[in-house]
């Protein structure tokens, strides 16, 4: 289904830049047709059809060169300061998290599908998620994977970005990062601790600045309804977020990701060992998954990173290749919970 999907965006979008006069814009078409050429390629079990799209997703790499080398304004446009091709990773690349997976499949990816039954039944894709829970539960990587899943541009945008202590400068930021969007479209903007752009508009007194932000973003988010634009937002406080970001047509998808259960732990510490030289057998990693209760994704992933950093410095001991082992997984998990004062002995 989505190997369909990404062929037909990719052809239409092709389509336009060929027919595109700007050769700026011309250009972008060309590369964004491209990547989805070569996300069809990766849903592909056809060794001969996966060879022919990224045959074709090189040629139009090439036509976007040539669309850039017939600007009369070299240097201009070309360059994007928000966004980046979509994402080299899917929801395959997220351990676990497979009720969150399901949601955002059923509630954001169906729904930006061009399945020919939108239309009639007056769907309008979801423009905004709001993801919300403790830090390090993974709302930022199954954001990313979730763009590189349907083949979206990607812009993860740092709210501290968005603010500036003169007045305009920031609602003018703002601006600019939605025009970027709309015109880059399909696309996904994420913006963690949205709560410090988002707070409570009666908690205390906000600058001029401040309330022409606000009112900046959420004129935003009204303008792209209908569009292949999706907003997904993260805060660790969801109490802080106002309520007039929260009401429908704005972030009315909210999901709770919470820190991750056995079974959860087990799957992200299978994908972070993954590719890595290791002797952990299934059982080995059943039982640290049941030692880590507590840990976050972020901390799973630490515990693997530093057990390999362990194993790289036994292998330069014995001049020899050490892969990872149970006992340096157990040795940085027991570290991780002493550092936090926990217990994962």
């Amino acid at each position: 289904m989505l190997k369909a999907e990404f062929e037909s965006r990719a052809g239409k979008l092709r389509e336009k830049a060929e027919e595109e006069s700007d050769p700026e814009q011309a250009s972008q078409l060309y590369r964004r047709s491209g990547s989805l050429y070569r996300k069809a390629a990766e849903k592909t079990e056809n060794d001969e059809k996966a060879s022919a799209l990224n045959q074709l997703a090189e040629q139009l790499d090439r036509e976007a060169e040539k669309a850039l080398n017939r600007s009369d304004h070299p240097g201009q446009g070309r360059s994007l300061s928000y966004f980046s091709s979509p994402p080299d990773v899917d929801f395959s690349d997220v351990g676990g998290m497979e009720e969150l997976k399901a949601r955002l499949r059923d509630r954001v990816i169906t729904q930006l599908q061009d399945t020919g039954f939108r239309e009639d039944l007056g769907v309008s894709p979801t423009n905004g998620v709001l993801l919300y829970g403790p830090p390090g539960t993974g709302k930022t990587m199954v954001s990313k994977a979730l763009a590189g899943e349907i083949g979206f541009h990607w812009a993860e945008v740092d709210t501290a970005d968005l603010v500036s202590k003169y007045v305009g400068e920031s609602a003018e930021q703002v601006q600019d990062l939605f025009r970027e969007a709309v015109r880059v479209q399909p696309c996904v903007i994420f913006l963690d601790e949205i709560d410090a752009l988002a707070s409570p508009r009666g908690s205390g007194v906000k600058t001029d600045s401040e309330q022409q932000r606000v009112n900046q973003f959420l004129q935003s988010l009204d303008r792209i309804q209908g569009d292949d634009v999706l907003v997904i937002a993260a805060t660790n406080l969801i109490e802080e977020v106002d309520s007039a970001f929260r009401r429908t047509g704005r972030f009315d998808v909210e999901i709770r990701v919470g820190l991750p259960d056995v079974d959860a732990r087990r799957k992200i510490l299978k994908v972070h060992l993954s590719g890595r030289e290791h002797r952990v057998s299934g059982n080995e990693i059943q039982r640290l998954a049941e030692r880590t209760d507590g840990f976050s994704g972020s901390d799973l992933e630490a515990v693997v990173e530093h057990a390999a950093q362990e194993a790289h410095i036994d292998s330069i001991e014995d001049d020899l290749l050490q892969p990872i082992t149970y006992e340096h997984l157990s040795s940085a998990a027991s570290q991780l919970a002493s550092q936090d004062g926990g217990d994962a002995g």
